[in-house]
């Protein structure tokens, strides 16, 4: 299980970083690594200056999409810390994420 040891020790903005949960929060047959990995996509939890506490994620592992708080989360995982498998999911998931690309321009020169 990942713990503060694989997270970086301060963090501000959480939008776009990929969240170590605490196992606290977790039911204890979700209990593992892979469950642990969440990428933010916003929410007023995600941003210090703001009052809220929602943090909107996907979890890496099986794509799940809920609502959090950003106390729930230990912090943000070292990108050393981070599994390969892990790595991979979010290049796809931000992927995903990317505005569809824009027609190419004709050049009539």
């Amino acid at each position: 299980m990942f713990d503060e040891s694989h997270c970086e020790e301060e963090f501000e903005e959480l939008e776009g970083k990929v969240l170590v949960i605490s196992p606290k929060r977790l039911k204890e047959e979700y209990w593992s690594p892979e469950n642990q990995l969440w990428y933010a996509t916003g929410g007023y939890g995600c941003h210090t200056f703001l009052s809220g506490r929602a943090v909107h994620s996907i979890c890496l592992s099986d794509g799940e999409e809920t609502r959090w708080n950003r106390g729930d989360f230990i912090s943000v995982i070292r990108d050393e810390c981070m599994p390969d498998w892990a790595k991979e999911k979010l290049r796809l998931l931000k992927g995903e994420q990317q505005p569809a690309n824009q027609e190419n321009e004709i050049n009539l020169s």
